[in-house]
């Protein structure tokens, strides 16, 4: 069996968001420590959803996230800007990816 990955992964977050703001939904990984830096370290590798969507009531809730199976991993939402280091929406969700170092599917279509 041959064992070559069949689809391309990317961590272009600046290309990730022009996807999500196209109302792309992508496919990701994310790896985290279970113990959350306490020893042992417990690492493990979630495949995630990634999605950006506009506030109903208002854009203070206009973000992004990164989910599974109703669990967060991380968003970026306009109100966070408030409290964070970025100056932007796009720039605080590609640091958390970085942070994060979040992988994702380049889709095909």
């Amino acid at each position: 069996m041959k064992s070559d990955q069949n689809y391309k992964v990317s961590t272009d977050y600046q290309h990730l968001v022009e996807l999500l703001r196209a109302g792309k939904l992508v496919v990701c990984f994310v790896t985290y420590d279970w113990n959350h830096g306490k020893k042992p370290t417990r690492m493990t590798t979630d495949v995630a959803i990634a999605r950006y969507s506009e506030g109903e009531t208002s854009h203070d809730y206009d973000g992004f996230m990164v989910t599974c199976c109703g669990v967060g991993f991380f968003e970026a939402y306009n109100y966070d800007l408030c409290y964070r280091e970025a100056k932007t929406i796009d720039e605080l969700f590609i640091n958390l990816c970085r942070a994060e170092k979040l992988t994702y599917i380049e889709p095909t279509l």
